[in-house]
């Protein structure tokens, strides 16, 4: 599974520098419209100020940014905050182009990204005050893997904040299966309910302290991806047929039309969370 993923990131990379915006946003997530977002590069940054503002992310606070695509994330935190970051991912492309990002921006005493599993890092006991998890979680193949280990990762009283994709229900009708075929575009794992998660958190020993629906706000990014299905279809069934392409990239475009129509039907919801690990010796977290 994690060479999957691995291959998935580095096999469209480039199909997300063309969709994406990826030189300006640096960002892979898909983004919160309000009503005054104007336009694709607004909502992405407002994804990094909703969970900077859940995690109320303060100046020198050591962050690990677990699956932290090509730096987007980190870099924000580094400028706005001057907050020490570590991004992890599993590809070798996101890390190089993440470093370079990085420079760009100044901020490359700050970050520091490595390829590390985010289930099985090998960093010491409590090292970091805030996990961030922008659409990473749903990664994961061993959920409850990945919660121990952030568990262990934080400090007492230091917080979980991650944003990503939720089943609606536990138990629903997918005659057409279009999560699974979207799970199967995009390398993740079975999408689980938000309740599932809480549940894994919880039994970890986290707290739970807010989780906001925030599905009306990305809608528009669904409808984006949808459109971009249908203005890849053909150049894609052109190139594939002449050149071939490896199996993620040759399949990549298909992930738009599955994610909208599932949304459409309500098969998938978009939640942010944020848990805390209990303070030593009864401490009051804010």
């Amino acid at each position: 599974m994690k060479q999957d993923v691995a291959a998935y990131y580095n096999q469209t990379q480039n199909h997300y520098q063309r969709w994406w915006h990826l030189s300006k946003g640096m960002a892979l997530h898909y983004g919160l419209w309000y009503n005054n977002t104007g336009n694709f590069l607004e909502a992405l940054t407002n994804t990094n100020k909703h969970l900077a503002e859940l995690a109320n992310i303060n100046k020198g606070n050591k962050v690990l940014d677990a699956g932290c695509g090509v730096g987007g994330a980190a870099i924000f935190l580094a400028n706005k905050f001057n907050a020490d970051v570590l991004g992890i991912t599993l590809s070798d492309l996101q890390i190089k182009t993440a470093q370079g990002n990085a420079r760009k921006h100044k901020v490359a005493a700050l970050t520091k990204f490595k390829k590390l599993d985010y289930c099985n890092t090998g960093l010491n006991n409590g090292s970091f005050d805030v996990i961030w998890a922008c659409e990473s979680s749903s990664s994961a193949a061993d959920k409850q893997q990945m919660v121990d280990e952030w568990f262990r990762l934080l400090k007492p009283g230091g917080k979980l904040v991650l944003s990503d994709f939720f089943r609606a229900n536990e138990k629903q009708s997918e005659k057409d299966q279009l999560l699974d075929k979207w799970v199967e575009s995009w390398a993740m794992s079975p999408l689980i309910t938000t309740n599932n998660l809480t549940g894994l958190l919880t039994s970890a020993g986290f707290t739970i302290h807010q989780t906001t629906d925030l599905t009306g706000n990305i809608y528009k990014t669904a409808r984006r991806m949808y459109l971009s299905y249908w203005l890849g279809l053909v150049p894609s069934v052109l190139y594939n047929s002449i050149f071939g392409a490896r199996a993620y990239a040759r399949n990549h475009y298909k992930s738009g039309l599955y994610q909208y129509k599932a949304l459409q039907q309500g098969l998938w919801k978009y939640h942010s969370l944020l848990a805390v690990k209990p303070a030593e010796h009864g401490t009051i977290i804010d």
